[in-house]
């Protein structure tokens, strides 16, 4: 399950926009008050962890569902930041380029 899945699983909300608005909702009833906004960027971010227990109580989705969610989130992010020319970071062929650049 991803991030935007655990999302979409709040009832009575047939995309994430509206998932949001009814998240956002509910969160005013507690400690941790979310925005829309702040909601749209977990799908690129991961669901922070003070807000496990409003998913919880509105999606039933289980806390190793939503760590799950965030690592797998986290490693894809990870993925994305290396070098596109497999070229390690530590070879001569980078360092030279470091050094024209300069």
């Amino acid at each position: 399950m991803d991030i935007t899945s655990i999302i979409l699983s709040v009832p009575r909300a047939d995309n994430v926009a509206e998932a949001a608005r009814l998240i956002a909702k509910e969160s005013k009833k507690t400690d941790h008050s979310v925005d829309v906004d702040a909601i749209y960027k977990w799908t690129r971010n991961g669901i922070p962890d003070h807000h496990w227990p409003l998913i919880i109580k509105l999606t039933g989705t289980s806390v190793d569902a939503i760590y799950a969610a965030n690592q797998a989130l986290r490693r894809s992010k990870l993925k994305g930041t290396r070098p596109k020319t497999g070229v390690p970071r530590t070879t001569p062929e980078h360092q030279s380029s470091i050094t024209r650049a300069a």
